[in-house]
């Protein structure tokens, strides 16, 4: 993908000229490393797992022109004001992205304008103007297209399977729900896992909840209903670290739920994610 433009949202935003534009992307995975107490060298507390991804530099370049140099002028002005002005100052601003071959997708990342230049010669009237911008990353990928799943059950079929085909090429986490829907018996027991990652997610408990249950494998946020903390109740699969998650291609989600009548509903909803 390439970034091809910088604002607000889709309806406000800098589409950025393509006259002798350029993308350029710096990603890195630094070392996450601490010393041990009194000793030489250094403790690797992720293991054999990767470092994660630190937030990204991404530097577009691309040339302004017009029909004389006030026209460029008009044209640098309109660039600043979606850029480093404070026309949005209390707002989230977005890199929107294209796929290189021009196919229409919604590609977005949250985006902070770190700096703008456009350096030009003195009483040199041009009728063109390079310039270059840079925006900090704070999540390293693009955002694509949302997507949702519903899974329904009922006290004769407590485990259903589904499959999810996820198309970002970027793990996504999901939020999950899990929701009664008839019946007045409590939900006392709900597992979600992901056969082709081997993780699981499970609640127990001996009361149960008439509220549902919110799971956010992203911001590790556990909820009976929308205020009520649960994690004493969660339990995960031997050696997990992280919660559930999506990874590219068709993923196999079994879900049991133990409710002792009527029907439930386990939603999973997600954000597909892509490489810069």
């Amino acid at each position: 993908m390439i970034a091809s433009a910088y604002g607000l949202s889709a309806s406000y935003r800098y589409v950025f000229p393509t006259l002798q534009a350029s993308d350029e992307v710096v990603v890195s995975r630094p070392a996450v490393i601490q010393q041990m107490g009194g000793a030489d060298g250094a403790y690797d507390y992720y293991g054999l797992n990767r470092y994660p991804l630190a937030p990204a530099i991404y530097v577009k370049k691309f040339t302004l022109s017009g029909a004389n140099y006030a026209a460029v002028e008009t044209e640098l002005l309109n660039a600043q004001q979606y850029t480093v002005s404070d026309y949005y100052p209390l707002n989230r601003m977005y890199l929107y992205g294209t796929r290189r071959g021009g196919t229409a997708h919604a590609f977005y990342t949250p985006a902070k304008c770190l700096s703008f230049k456009a350096p030009e010669t003195y009483g040199r009237n041009y009728t063109i103007l390079p310039v270059e911008m840079q925006f900090q990353l704070p999540q390293p990928w693009w955002y694509g297209v949302a997507g949702t799943e519903e899974i329904t059950g009922d006290a004769d079929h407590p485990t259903v399977s589904a499959y999810i085909t996820y198309n970002g090429n970027l793990i996504a986490p999901v939020v999950i729900t899990v929701m009664p829907i008839t019946g007045s018996s409590r939900i006392t027991y709900a597992s979600i896992s992901n056969d082709r990652t081997a993780q699981i997610i499970a609640y127990a408990d001996a009361v149960g909840t008439i509220n549902g249950l919110e799971l956010n494998t992203e911001t590790y946020s556990a909820l009976e209903g929308t205020f009520n903390p649960i994690y004493d109740k969660l339990t995960l699969g031997t050696n997990q670290t992280t919660w559930l998650d999506l990874v590219p291609g068709v993923n196999n989600i079994t879900v049991s739920v133990h409710k002792a009548d009527g029907t439930w509903k386990v939603t999973l909803a997600w954000v597909e994610r892509w490489t810069l």
